[in-house]
């Protein structure tokens, strides 16, 4: 993949982060994630279980490193199978599916 869309999709997924992540402590709370999630309309419980597949080392908080890979993940992998491709919520999920 060109590096130079690698990075631009890198920025992006920073910039989200950084408008996710309100309190200023450097990680998404639930509380955080089921706000942007609510914004896309997806619903609390699905939001949740996301937030669970990102948060990878389990502390109840998404590092912007566990945000970045579920980001990149999302655009890059082409694994129909990836735990992240629900990162934007159902409704791309099963528009994908449908493919």
């Amino acid at each position: 993949i060109n590096t130079d869309f690698r990075h631009e999709i890198g920025q992006v997924g920073w910039a989200l982060f950084k408008a996710v992540e309100v309190d200023g402590n450097g990680s998404i709370s639930v509380q955080e994630y089921r706000n942007l999630q609510e914004a896309w309309k997806v619903g609390r419980e699905e939001a949740e279980n996301m937030f669970k597949v990102i948060d990878t080392d389990k502390d109840g908080k998404i590092s912007f490193d566990e945000y970045l890979h579920a980001w990149c993940d999302y655009f890059f992998s082409e694994d129909s199978k990836s735990p992240y491709k629900g990162f934007f919520g159902p409704i791309i999920v099963k528009h994908m599916d449908q493919r």
